[in-house]
């Protein structure tokens, strides 16, 4: 029985061991980033922005991509499902709108495939996808379609979330668990030449790829897929550090809860499902940057992995098993460090010393949102809430 225990708290402890040597990593590389290279004109661009009742905002977002967006590129809207102003208002700031009514199929992919099938007949070099709500940083945007033409493949822009005035304890705790995952975990590979996962919003994409891959589907995590599907097609995302896209926080608890369930749930799926089988067969083909794509894409969040190793602890040290605790010590002790580190070299900028002791009742909280998480699992695309 302490055998198998040892086993399974091994298991537990590989995903924790691919964070540390990818925050590691990314500790080593995080003030190399390079300055945005000049560029040049030579691509044509299409920013295609799905959209579901965003009348709220969706006129300065238009606007403020098409001022970055340069004399070859456009913005494309897709209005999708509509029951407000959107299309309009997006039309009136200078967008093209692709207006898509169908309930039945609900979901940003469906959006995303409706869109493409509106690019086909003049299509553009690159295809950059950035959600409704989203700014890039200046300059970004032509960068970001440069180095997509310049190498041919998908580039993912560090995709950076901005908090409210006055944050709560959760949204704090959230934001460092977000850095974590999309900014030293993708720099650690990055600094490797590995590829990273796709965030959703702000990535580019060449027209013979975007053109080549599966997108019409309800997946509550669609980038996720999109990412594993591109890579299957031989087109690896590079992430590009020095690149920015920022991305606001819900303003509801609501739409904040929502929100995170649907993107835990939907990582979980994804560990469970399509990236073990794809782990398994890119490693009988030797294709080690698939591999390590799945391997990473099987890390479940943060906090889950923190509280499923201290449960894990708390029964080796119960039953006596003292080999099974003494792995899970080593690799939790070595998890909490790099993440000290990460919190002292960044971190700090989103969860400040005051939140710390704070922290605890975050994470009992969120232990209690896991059950809530399993009883409403299989659940479809539910927009978040973004309303004040």
């Amino acid at each position: 029985m302490s055998t198998l225990f040892a086993f399974l708290a091994v298991l537990l402890c590989l995903p924790g061991v691919l964070v540390i040597a990818e925050v590691l990593l990314g500790l080593f590389h995080h003030a190399s980033a390079e300055s945005p290279p000049p560029v040049d004109e030579r691509f044509s661009s299409a920013v295609l922005v799905p959209a579901h009742n965003e009348a709220a905002g969706i006129a300065d977002t238009v606007r403020a991509f098409v001022a970055e967006c340069g004399p070859k590129g456009r913005v494309v809207v897709v209005a999708d499902n509509c029951t407000d102003d959107t299309a309009k208002l997006a039309e009136r700031a200078g967008a093209t709108v692709l207006v898509r009514h169908d309930e039945t199929r609900r979901g940003k992919g469906y959006a995303l495939e409706f869109g493409r099938a509106g690019l086909a007949a003049d299509p553009p070099d690159i295809v950059v996808i950035a959600d409704a709500d989203c700014r890039f940083a200046p300059g970004t945007l032509r960068a970001l379609v440069w180095r997509a033409g310049q190498e041919k493949r998908p580039i993912q822009t560090g995709n950076h979330l901005e908090l409210p005035e006055h944050p709560d304890p959760k949204r704090c705790v959230a934001a460092f668990a977000w850095m974590i995952k999309t900014w030293f975990r993708p720099l650690g590979l990055a600094s490797l030449g590995l590829p990273c996962q796709i965030m959703g919003t702000g990535f580019a994409v060449p027209w013979r790829a975007w053109s080549a891959v599966p997108l019409a589907s309800g997946n509550i995590v669609e980038d996720v897929q999109l990412g594993l599907d591109l890579a299957a097609l031989g087109y690896f995302t590079r992430f590009a550090p020095d690149l920015r896209i920022t991305s606001p926080f819900p303003s509801t608890d609501r739409g904040f809860a929502s929100q995170r369930q649907r993107w835990e749930e939907g990582a979980l799926r994804t560990a469970f499902s399509s990236a073990p089988r794809v782990l398994m067969r890119s490693l009988g083909q030797r294709n080690w940057r698939m591999a390590i794509l799945a391997a990473d894409l099987m890390v479940p969040p943060l906090m889950m992995l923190l509280v499923a190793m201290c449960a894990a602890m708390a029964l080796a040290a119960l039953f006596g098993m003292g080999l099974a605790f003494e792995i899970l010590a080593v690799v939790f002790a070595g998890l909490f460090l790099v993440l000290v580190a990460a919190w002292v070299i960044e971190g700090r900028n989103v969860l400040p010393p005051g939140m710390l002791v704070r922290v605890p009742g975050v994470i009992g909280r969120k232990v209690l949102s896991y059950w809530t998480m399993w009883r409403s699992r299989g659940a479809g695309w539910v927009r978040t809430d973004r309303e004040s």
